[in-house]
């Protein structure tokens, strides 16, 4: 329903997220992922052989979530769990060499997709959305408590 007026602009990017986001998880789910695993694997990658903890935090979800989500990949045979040398109370997680080549095929698509979008804005539009997103992150940051917007490390290629 239309209350006349422009558009506002929390809604508009809602639903481009949400197309957006769509669109990507389906671009994973054609190479066995999804945004969660997406995000588990980027940070994975990144900390080597972390603990369930470091990896948790890494993500931005609670221990209990992860270990829900690790227990599915285990069973597909991408990840491995095992128990810290000096701490056998610690877990630690490392990819299998399936979950290391699952990984470089999300890696590949994500690549694709992220070109997509930005050949869909080109260059200058690109800069200019990046600027116009961090305008909006810092107008917000004092409502969320300071937090900050992440950068193209926090998920994408």
């Amino acid at each position: 329903m239309d209350h006349g007026g422009p558009r506002p602009i929390g809604l508009a990017l809602w639903e481009t997220a949400r197309l957006v986001l769509r669109a990507f998880n389906r671009t994973l789910a054609e190479h066995g992922g999804n945004r969660a695993v997406w995000f588990l694997f980027r940070a994975l990658d990144r900390a080597g052989q972390p603990t369930q903890r470091e990896l948790a935090q890494a993500i931005g979800i609670t221990e209990a979530t992860l270990t829900h989500h690790l227990t599915g990949l285990e069973r597909r045979g991408l990840v491995t769990r095992y128990r810290d040398e000096q701490d056998r109370r610690v877990q630690r997680i490392q990819f299998t060499e399936e979950g290391r080549a699952a990984f470089a095929a999300m890696r590949d698509a994500a690549t694709r997709f992220d070109a997509r979008l930005r050949a869909a804005l080109g260059p200058e539009g690109v800069a200019s959305l990046m600027a116009e997103l961090a305008a909006l992150a810092e107008a917000v940051a004092p409502m969320d408590g300071g937090a900050q917007a992440g950068g193209a490390e926090d998920g994408w290629p």
